[in-house]
């Protein structure tokens, strides 16, 4: 399974509607290259080894 077919389904199965993406390296400009962050980061959080992340961003009304 490609990496991308692997976040579409992982997506698919945990109802995510949209993600957001911090890749570990930001010079990275590849596609390819912020699929991967996304994966490792999908697998890290599956394994318990991740931390809650607090976006400071509000929405205004």
């Amino acid at each position: 399974m490609s990496t991308q077919e692997f976040l579409q389904q992982w997506a698919t199965d945990n109802g995510v509607k949209g993600i957001r993406f911090y890749p570990t390296n930001p010079t990275a400009d590849s596609a390819e290259g912020i699929l991967a962050a996304a994966h490792e980061a999908i697998v890290n959080l599956d394994n318990g080894r991740a931390v809650a992340f607090v976006d400071p961003i509000q929405a205004s009304e």
